[in-house]
């Protein structure tokens, strides 16, 4: 078999792989409950009780673009350690609606929901368009001054 054959052979196998983790990850998105901007920004005005979890790094959640008021930023690679804490009783925080916000759609977000909901949270969305959509429509956010 010649070298060209081979690396043939190893682009078709790894192009097929990518399609079926896309393919995946697009199931897995579309299981999740979602709310628009604009709904979030409805319940804020009419003061409900919500918890924002942006799931960026700190980088991001602190950079000159800012986050969403009143946020607090547990980045993703951290959320499960810290809702695995000996002795933390959540149960309080089940019933609070919690919307979790990621820079645009990703896994991350998704995966995000199901350890939230696994932990017992009944009112989990995730922020369709994530915090990019917030961005676009130029609605309010804090930011940090260096």
């Amino acid at each position: 078999m010649r070298v060209i054959d081979i690396l043939i052979i190893t682009l078709v196998f790894l192009s097929g792989f990518i399609w079926f983790f896309l393919h995946i990850a697009k199931q897995k998105l579309k299981q999740v409950d979602k709310v628009s901007v604009e709904e979030i920004v409805k319940r804020l005005e009419g003061e409900e009780e919500i918890i924002i979890i942006d799931i960026r790094e700190k980088k991001d959640f602190n950079n000159f673009l800012g986050h969403i008021v009143h946020s607090i930023n547990i980045p993703f690679r951290k959320l499960k350690e810290r809702l695995e804490v000996d002795g933390l009783d959540l149960s309080r925080f089940f019933e609070i609606s919690v919307v979790i916000v990621e820079q645009s759609e990703s896994l991350k977000g998704a995966m995000a929901y199901k350890m939230l909901k696994a932990q017992g949270f009944k009112r989990v969305e995730v922020l369709d368009g994530g915090f990019a959509k917030w961005l676009n429509l130029q609605l309010p956010v804090t930011r940090y001054e260096v």
